[in-house]
């Protein structure tokens, strides 16, 4: 979009949410969030605190059960990248042969 002198304006970005506390729609309260005495929280990044040491280890298998598929999700992207280079360079040499 140009402005009156003809230059390029960059996109607007509005902010829709609410600048109050107490403006937050119903539909906001379903996701998660509360209002209590003029403040705001999310209740879904909210964690038990347990000093049991059974908590405590299912806590560090879970992180590290992430860590592993993230590991996994990482090496098996690599693997895609890879497999997408040597076909692009096959596919290269296979236009040079052609005489292109």
């Amino acid at each position: 979009m140009k402005n009156s002198n003809g230059n390029y304006m960059p996109p607007v970005r509005h902010y829709y949410g609410p600048i109050n506390p107490n403006e937050i729609r119903s539909s906001e309260k379903v996701r998660g969030y509360t209002t209590n005495n003029n403040t705001t929280s999310f209740n879904g990044a909210e964690k038990k605190e347990t000093t049991s040491s059974s908590n405590y280890k299912l806590e560090s298998k879970a992180s590290m059960d992430i860590n592993e598929s993230a590991d996994a999700f990482i090496k098996k992207f690599r693997q895609q990248l890879l497999i997408q280079r040597l076909d692009s360079i096959d596919n290269y040499h296979q236009m040079l042969a052609r005489g292109l």
